[in-house]
């Protein structure tokens, strides 16, 4: 299994939040399932960063790299290149590895 699933992807989240004392999280995703964001929301509040008609679609990965890069944890997925991209940008802005995970991936 490549990608996790949305409980999966609830109960990581939750156990990160708890395990950082963090509250919120922001959800960088490129799904448009709404039936799969809507069943992780009532798992999980999360908030989104919803750019308004002026933003080009090409820019909106660039700003929530940029958004997942300066948080206080970041929690990626295996093997995303994005969370890789994330973890080189926190690397060079010189934040912890401990306040990064990864999840996912294939399962022996």
């Amino acid at each position: 299994m490549c990608f996790p699933t949305v409980g999966q992807v609830a109960t990581t989240l939750r156990l990160e939040l708890h395990r950082r004392r963090l509250h919120r999280v922001l959800i960088a995703t490129n799904s448009v399932d709404g039936m799969e964001l809507a069943e992780l929301r009532a798992l999980l509040p999360y908030s989104r960063w919803q750019p308004d008609s002026s933003v080009a679609a090409e820019w909106i990965p660039v700003v929530e790299l940029i958004l997942c890069a300066r948080a206080a944890a970041f929690v990626g997925t295996l093997p995303s290149t994005f969370s890789a991209s994330v973890i080189g940008q926190r690397d060079l802005l010189g934040l912890a590895r401990n306040t990064s995970s990864f999840f996912g991936g294939v399962q022996p």
